[in-house]
């Protein structure tokens, strides 16, 4: 999911799509959750509510390069993050409503992080493949050995893209 929903260069950086979007999922929920004031709560949901309008402005949109049932997904979820905010303002405050926002933020940066990982992965298996001279039989080991060598850079910290 390409968004752009993180895409504050001062914030994020040069960091690829992918994960600027999902460190701004986390920052959200980091935001709803450390929250301890009714003013920091208070821009914590206007600042989660922003997000998830533009996540289900992105998943309206055709051109997003988003699969149409994943678009689905998206915005049903979206419009259900935005009524929950809303109902929140509007007074119906609890823990679990909190958490529950800031854990659906978690689950979808993680898949968009496990969605970049992956496709890492494939683009190095396809390079691996290609230096030792395209050989038919060797698929799973290229992936394996390509998971090993992305795993390696996303622990260091080394930039992948």
């Amino acid at each position: 999911m390409a968004s752009r929903i993180g895409n504050d260069p001062a914030v994020y950086g040069d960091l690829p799509l992918l994960e600027q979007d999902a460190r701004a999922l986390i920052d959200a929920a980091i935001r709803l959750t450390e929250a301890e004031t009714p003013v920091a709560l208070g821009d914590a949901l206007v600042h989660d509510l922003a997000l998830w309008v533009a996540i289900e402005t992105m998943a309206g949109k055709e051109e997003s390069g988003i699969d149409r049932e994943l678009r689905g997904n998206l915005s049903r979820l979206a419009a259900f993050v935005i009524r929950t905010i809303l109902e929140v303002r509007d007074g119906v405050l609890s823990e679990h409503t909190f958490s529950t926002l800031a854990g659906i933020n978690l689950h979808i940066a993680d898949g968009l992080l496990r969605s970049q990982q992956n496709h890492l992965v494939r683009e190095r298996a396809y390079e691996l493949w290609q230096e030792e001279g395209c050989p038919d039989d060797r698929q799973q080991e290229h992936w394996l050995r390509a998971e090993r060598e992305i795993a390696a850079l996303l622990r260091t910290g080394v930039s992948s893209e």
